[in-house]
């Protein structure tokens, strides 16, 4: 291929990569539970210190009756918290999951279904879109052996973008440590007191979550074609020599 049409398929191999994280990453939102996993995490990734807060904070709920929040039904949840049946992270993921759902009214509910017809709508478009992509680059390159070489590359490199990320943020912890506290603090009835570190660690760790099974089976069936088609492509060329 000339240089041009080298260009072309870079071009190309960029957005399908694109696309196709997109996919992958947006087949693993559920709206439904993104508040209540975000905190939970949150709670989970803080300083001892702050989830003693947390813990004065539900222990409230729970205890004043003339709490305005305590109109949330989690009455029988605070009966099991306080027998010690539930743990603090447990109840606090009860306690967001029945606040989320007091706080929106129908038209809020509506829509929330329209949002969630919407990502699924998304995904479908971004598969067509990838189908169209990689047709365009099967008729530029033209060649059996080079469009061969060109899905091997691309996997390879798909999975190790989908896992990039992850290794990354897994280093900052080992390196800095992932601390939300100051997040987790200003959430819970104090005054706000965000830091640079406690945004990017939250950041990281409501990134984490993303991570679920099918966004890491996907990752490793990338690399494993990949690195299985880059493998079979050596062998195969050391054959004919």
């Amino acid at each position: 291929m000339n240089i041009i049409k080298r260009f072309i398929v870079w071009i190309f191999r960029v957005i399908i990569i694109l696309v196709l994280l997109s996919f992958t990453f947006s087949s693993s939102l559920d709206i439904n539970k993104s508040l209540e996993n975000s905190i939970t995490d949150l709670y989970e990734h803080s300083t001892p210190e702050s989830q003693q807060k947390v813990v004065t904070f539900l222990d409230k709920v729970c205890d004043s009756p003339t709490s305005t929040i305590k109109t949330i039904d989690v009455g029988s949840q605070c009966t099991e918290y306080k027998s010690g049946s539930l743990s603090p992270k447990e109840f606090l993921g009860i306690f967001i999951s029945d606040f989320s759902k007091n706080i929106l009214d129908d038209s809020d509910l509506t829509n929330l279904n329209i949002i969630l017809s919407k990502v699924s709508e998304f995904k479908i478009f971004l598969l067509i879109i990838t189908i169209i992509l990689l047709t365009l680059v099967s008729i530029i390159i033209h060649d059996g052996g080079q469009i061969i070489k060109f899905l091997n590359g691309l996997f390879l490199r798909l999975g190790i973008w989908v896992f990039l990320p992850y290794i990354l943020i897994k280093i900052y912890d080992l390196t800095y440590g992932l601390d939300t506290s100051p997040v987790i603090n200003s959430l819970f009835l104090e005054q706000p007191a965000y830091t640079a570190q406690g945004i990017i660690s939250s950041i990281m760790v409501i990134f984490l979550r993303s991570y679920n099974t099918f966004v890491i089976t996907m990752g490793l069936v990338f690399l494993l074609i990949g690195a299985i088609g880059i493998t079979a492509t050596i062998i195969k060329r050391k054959a004919l020599e």
